[in-house]
């Protein structure tokens, strides 16, 4: 509800702008929203403005999201049938723990479960970065997740097997060094944890109104009675928001890990693994995470020694060279074999004949942000559908926010930014940067007007 919310806000922003034909003050919005509603006394300026940037941290209060929502609805800016869409379709309303025999054991697991993890992969010169954050509401008794996607581009991707061991997360500071520029796509979802007998366990996430992604564990490697990897599998078809739509595994396996340095060395084999498994590694396991949305001043304590990552990166020791093991290196010599032709299939894709319209969808989906931009500049179908999902192609590219790519269609000045999706919404949207929001969202409105 609260990134509904947000979206909905800035959109309010951008319009205000638009009409007065000068840049909207947070001063101002403010004041709109005290001459609308009442206001609860807690909200500032700098609550506004930390409410409509997506990506900061914040605990909005029930007093400024009951607020927030009623000038919306009294400005026409959503519905009260959007609310009601909004809260029967936001996982965190599901993100309450199944009953476990005796209870106790369900909220013990979850505490337990508690903290960041982080997983890679490598598609053609793509590093993908997948992070999920579970993090404990005590009040609530139920766990919240943060999901972001991220992908890098790589200038050598020949060099990312060899110096990360095939994306060991005991190398997790070497993948560090491919992953300094800025993404070339970023996706980020909210939701709840769903837990079941024996812990299996699912994830349902959204945006707003866009629940699409499931990921579903069903097996937990552990480390001194400590999860410390989780592997399963994402799906981007999950819809519905109901609990009893979740495909639950009904157990998950159990296992035990040796050293820590060594934790992934039993999941060696999902190094292997396609786009849909996940193998994901938890981050210093022993630090408290504070519940998503929690301010930066708020439930600090102090870190005692132990409580510190280990010497390498996220918590995990480092690797020597010496330490690579034949099963790790004949790992190796597979990924890059894989995916040098892998680079080479995705580089003869796109040199050839195939049609524009085609290339385009095909380099959102692969996340080729450049080849996409060419093959529009090469008269590519800008209002095409994708062909799996059905939706305009401006949807597929506003979900990972491609900006280049979006500008690039904006350039045309032939793209229809009427459409909506299933659920009557713009493309802007799906958009999670805030500066990219507030152009598509502009344009739209331009476009509207016109």
């Amino acid at each position: 509800m609260a990134a509904f919310l947000s979206t909905e806000l800035a959109a309010r922003k951008v319009a205000l702008g638009k009409k007065t034909g000068r840049k909207v003050s947070m001063a101002r919005l403010l004041h709109e929203v005290a001459l609308t509603v009442d206001l609860d006394p807690m909200i500032s300026e700098e609550t506004l403005r930390r409410f409509v940037v997506f990506e900061e941290e914040q605990a909005p209060r029930p007093g400024t999201l009951a607020a927030i929502a009623a000038y919306l609805v009294a400005v026409q800016g959503i519905t009260r049938a959007d609310l009601d869409a909004v809260a029967a379709a936001d996982p965190a309303r599901l993100g309450v723990l199944r009953p476990m025999e005796p209870r106790a054991n369900a909220e013990a697991f979850a505490k337990e479960l508690a903290g960041e993890y982080r997983g890679y992969r490598l598609s053609a010169d793509r590093l993908v970065e997948t992070r999920l954050t579970l993090a404990f509401d005590s009040d609530a008794r139920r766990i919240d997740a943060a999901h972001r996607v991220r992908a890098y581009a790589v200038s050598a991707p020949e060099q990312v097997p060899g110096r990360t061991l095939c994306l060991h997360p005991a190398r997790f500071e070497a993948i560090a060094g491919f992953t300094r520029n800025p993404p070339v796509v970023t996706a980020v979802q909210y939701g709840g944890l769903f837990a079941d007998i024996d812990l299996a366990f699912a994830v349902g996430l959204a945006r707003g109104q866009e629940a699409g992604t499931l990921l579903s564990f069903d097996r937990i490697l552990f480390h001194e009675d400590m999860p410390h990897a989780l592997t399963g599998r994402r799906s981007g078809r999950w819809k519905s928001g109901d609990l009893e739509d979740l495909d639950l595994p009904g157990r998950a396996t159990r296992e035990e890990s040796g050293d820590e340095e060594n934790v992934a060395d039993p999941l060696a084999g999902l190094f292997d693994a396609g786009p849909e498994d996940i193998a994901l590694f938890r981050r210093a396991p022993h630090v408290r995470v504070k519940r998503h949305g929690s301010r930066p001043n708020e439930d600090r304590r102090e870190e005692k020694p132990e409580d510190k990552p280990g010497p390498g990166a996220l918590g995990f020791a480092p690797l020597a060279d010496a330490d690579i093991d034949d099963e790790m290196l004949d790992a190796i010599e597979r990924a890059i074999d894989r995916n040098a032709e892998e680079c080479a299939r995705v580089r003869a894709y796109f040199a050839g004949r195939a049609d524009p319209s085609e290339k385009l969808a095909t380099a959102i989906d692969s996340f080729q942000v450049e080849e996409g931009v060419k093959t529009i500049e090469a008269g590519a179908d800008i209002n095409a559908r994708h062909p799996r999902t059905g939706e305009p192609l401006i949807f597929a590219a506003a979900s990972w926010s491609m900006a280049s790519l979006i500008r690039a269609m904006l350039a045309t000045g032939k793209l229809d930014l009427s459409v909506r999706d299933g659920r009557s919404k713009p493309p802007s949207r799906r958009v999670a940067d805030p500066d990219l929001f507030a152009e598509l969202c502009a344009a739209e409105l331009e476009q509207r007007d016109d």
